[in-house]
């Protein structure tokens, strides 16, 4: 199970990569969510490209679409009122390449599982999700992916909850807990090289 949940955190950036839907049409958020799903897996399952250019074309999938902006602003909590607009912004690209390498370091796990896409729903106005169940080994995931509309009326994924956690507070690692014991500094260091950190 342990080895499951892994795979299905490193499956949930993929599937971060929803494409741009308007207003509320469900029928589009279903249908194209599972045109994304099959195009990031026929990825996975190719052996005509090198590795390295699989990576980065499955990355760019996730950097295409993905709210980094909201998802770091999120993760950061009341922390972020704290920090100047430079701050933000190196921020925000560290911890996009935060998900970007772990993608990297994760993405063989990939071993054939299948996924089971439901039916995405609205929530209230600008907000909708979508459940998606990963079926391995007989043992059942349930992932549901939160979805909000931006500025610009399209939507983007920026939270993904695995059986009741979230991906905002839960990985990366909890970044308004870090902020409690050092500096912005030091957090962003561990950002870049978690190897190095005990």
């Amino acid at each position: 199970m342990h080895y499951l949940k892994s795979f299905v955190m490193t499956l949930s950036l993929f599937v971060l990569t929803v494409p741009v839907i308007q207003a509320g049409d469900v029928e589009d958020i279903n249908s194209m969510v599972k045109k994304k799903v099959a195009v990031i897996f026929d990825l996975l399952g190719k052996q005509d490209i090198e590795k390295n250019e699989r990576n980065e074309k499955i990355v760019g999938e996730l950097n295409e679409i993905m709210d980094f902006q909201l998802a770091a602003y999120l993760s950061l909590g009341k922390h972020w009122k704290k920090i100047s607009k430079t701050q933000k912004k190196e921020f925000v690209e560290t911890f996009q390449q935060y998900i970007n390498n772990y993608i990297v370091e994760k993405i063989d796990l990939y071993t054939n599982q299948k996924i089971d896409i439901g039916d995405s729903k609205i929530v209230k106005k600008g907000r909708a999700e979508l459940e998606i169940g990963i079926l391995s080994g007989g043992e059942t995931l349930q992932v549901n992916f939160k979805l909000r509309k931006n500025k610009k009326k399209e939507w983007r994924v920026y939270d993904v909850d695995i059986e009741g956690g979230s991906l905002i507070t839960t990985f990366p690692p909890p970044f308004s807990g870090g902020l409690k014991n050092s500096s912005f500094e030091e957090l962003l260091e561990k950002l870049k090289n978690p190897t190095e950190q005990s």
